[in-house]
Formats: structure tokens, sequence, C-alpha cells
């Protein structure tokens, strides 16, 4: 896939890898990385490689990043967002 989207982009393409999903360091890392690329106006894509559905995020199956936010929630917590879009999806 980073091949195809450096085609079409004619930029510079970083890959971030997301093995372990409870690694918070990895996590703030990715986010503040995908953070970055956002305030530049980067396209930015994701995908799961796990064939699992993992909330509700399938496997094998590529989605577009439309969006990296910062929320508090009604507990007072801060709570970290990316926004995706399943081109295949059903609004629901």
């Amino acid at each position: 896939m980073v091949e195809v989207f450096s085609k079409f982009s004619y930029r510079k393409n970083e890959v971030f890898s997301h093995i372990n999903h409870t690694d918070g360091d990895k996590s703030h890392q990715i986010y503040k990385s995908l953070s970055n690329a956002q305030a530049c106006g980067y396209l930015m894509t994701c995908a799961r490689l796990n064939p699992e559905v993992f909330y509700g995020v399938a496997g094998g199956h590529a989605y577009g990043i439309l969006g990296v936010f910062d929320e508090i929630d009604r507990h007072g917590k801060n709570v970290r967002l990316i926004k995706v879009r399943n081109p295949w999806g059903k609004a629901i």
C-alpha cells in the first residue's frame, strides 16, 4: 500500500506499526505523529493486517484517516480519537 500511496501523492511516505495496542508509549508516539501529519495537511490511511475484527475495524482492509482529535469525556478525562472512513461501509 505504501508504494501506491507514494505514486498518488508524489510525497515521502512513513509507515507506523502499532503491533501492541496496550503499549502506552508507542500509542502516544503514533498519535503524536498522526497529529503532526494532520497539522501539515498530509493524507493519512490506516489498515489492520490481522484478519479478525477488533473494535469494529476489519482486518485486511484499508481506511482513510479523516482527523485526529483530543477530547474531554464526561468524567474530565482526556480521550484521543482518530476518525476513520471506511469507503465500503454503510451508515447506520
